[in-house]
């Protein structure tokens, strides 16, 4: 990519402008990368924005993790068996893994 050194300047209505930085935020592309890719007939590129399902389940899942490394580190500590609360967890991390595994096996069908 061409280090971009020059600049162009033009007069449009609030309007127009108004609907060149909507389209630019539709596209999650700033006004600049529009107007030059839209002008010289390049492909337009779209920022790649994140599966909210996929980091809603990240997040739970982390949470998890941290609970289950709590537990870990606890019975280490003080030496005594945590079987019931690390079940528990294991219980979680699996209701997780069906989850997301009905999730993404439902994406792919479609």
């Amino acid at each position: 990519m061409k280090n971009k050194t020059e600049r162009i300047q033009l007069r449009v209505s609030l309007d127009d402008k108004n609907s060149i930085e909507k389209m630019a935020r539709g596209k999650k592309t700033t006004v600049s990368h529009l107007m030059v890719h839209s002008v010289l007939n390049k492909p337009i590129y779209i920022k790649w924005q994140p599966d909210i399902h996929a980091e809603e389940l990240k997040k739970e899942l982390s949470t998890i993790g941290r609970n289950l490394f709590q537990l870990v580190k606890l019975r280490r500590v003080f030496k005594f068996p945590e079987t019931m609360a690390l079940q528990n967890n294991i219980d979680e991390i699996e209701k997780m893994m069906k989850k997301i595994n009905h999730y993404y096996d439902s994406k792919s069908n479609h």
